[in-house]
């Protein structure tokens, strides 16, 4: 089967602020990054807005979306939407000593989301045909390492905004 992950396009005015589950706007041009999306099989999409306004977009009328909660992005808890600047810096290095299991905020752990992400990844690629993924950089990062047949590192690059990877997935006969 081939897997087909999409980040949201960039947002307006992302700069120096902790978001993850915070609703924030999509710049001006996302119809445009939008619009070049291949949108093959079936289709999971973020509740997020700025997940599901371009992937609506994208898909038009040809076919159904899939909503799917397990794919918002990680929550950071009382983070959101505070400078990173303010966060006091022994939290942020409680979290670098832990990435996978401190839960920013109070939120979720990168070890939570890869709980909830786990189900969504067996449906997925259980079902042998097409999946298109349209979700956030948290999510993008674990969903793109299990397609690669490995575990998630703090170091694996998110998708950038508005990117897509393909992967093509063999199953277990």
């Amino acid at each position: 089967m081939r897997l087909t992950l999409i980040r949201h396009p960039p947002i307006e005015n992302p700069r120096h602020v902790c978001y993850g589950r915070s609703a924030r706007p999509l710049a001006p041009g996302w119809q445009r990054i939008a619009r070049a999306w291949p949108m093959r099989g079936r289709i999971y999409c973020s509740p997020s807005a700025r997940c599901l306004t371009p992937a609506r977009f994208a898909v038009g009328t040809i076919c159904h979306l899939q909503v799917d909660s397990r794919l918002a992005e990680i929550d950071f808890g009382a983070w959101e939407e505070v400078p990173w600047d303010v966060i006091p810096r022994c939290e942020l290095d409680a979290w670098a000593r832990d990435p996978e299991n401190f839960r920013p905020g109070g939120g979720e752990s990168v070890s939570m989301l890869q709980k909830r992400l786990a189900p969504l990844w067996q449906e997925v690629t259980g079902q042998e045909i097409d999946a298109t993924v349209v979700t956030h950089g948290g999510p993008s990062k674990i969903l793109m390492a299990w397609a690669e047949g490995r575990r998630w590192r703090l170091s694996d690059p998110p998708l950038l905004p508005g990117c897509i990877a393909t992967f093509n997935i063999t199953t277990p006969t």
